[in-house]
């Protein structure tokens, strides 16, 4: 929670000083413990509650729209933060590398993993299944069929809201959904519920 503690004082002093009013902001962290609090709204340790609770005060107080996300810690070895604490500039986004290399929230699990695309259509041979696009979210989910969604994972919980309107029209369907753990506060404890089966794989070097 001490960890917690600097990130929300900081974040305190940052909107107050900027006027950050109507802000969208994003708190990633290698506490994975922390996220569960934050998207929970509770906590059984009274000072990460108390934490969590400053935070949620800040969105209401400030119009704002938090976003805590964990990554491992091997990312934030990668993206530079982890070594200013040691007085090191000279990694990763302290050397000008944009912070979306280090964090893809933008990137579907396919694009991050050739190899979990041939995989997956191994495994899916013979069943008809179609790729849905983005575009095709909003409309083809509607007819028969078997699909495959593989959102980014800023788009999680757009697919996951969708498929529960799929599972009513068409409850005959197979829908397999294809997402990278990230900014899973969004949409995993409804996809899990929506869902007759959840697994995950560890596929990262």
């Amino acid at each position: 929670w001490r960890e917690l503690k600097n990130v929300v004082e900081a974040i305190i002093g940052f909107v107050k000083r900027h006027e950050l009013h109507g802000s969208e902001i994003f708190i990633f962290t290698d506490n994975s413990t922390a996220e569960a609090a934050f998207w929970k709204g509770s906590s059984t340790s009274e000072k990460l509650f108390e934490l969590v609770l400053e935070l949620r005060k800040l969105e209401m107080d400030h119009s704002l729209h938090l976003h805590v996300v964990h990554v491992s810690g091997r990312r934030m070895i990668k993206q530079g933060m982890d070594s200013l604490s040691r007085g090191d500039h000279s990694q990763g986004s302290m050397n000008r590398e944009l912070m979306r290399s280090f964090i893809p929230l933008h990137l579907t699990a396919f694009e991050r993993s050739q190899d979990l695309l041939k995989w997956m259509k191994m495994v899916t041979k013979g069943m008809g299944v179609r790729y849905l696009k983005p575009l095709e979210w909003f409309k083809n989910y509607h007819d028969f069929g078997n699909f495959v969604w593989a959102p980014p994972p800023v788009a999680g919980e757009v697919v996951v809201e969708q498929l529960a309107k799929s599972r009513w029209k068409q409850p005959e369907g197979l829908h397999l959904i294809v997402l990278p753990r990230l900014m899973i506060g969004r949409w995993q404890r409804h996809l899990a519920r929506g869902s007759d089966f959840v697994f995950k794989l560890d596929l990262a070097p």
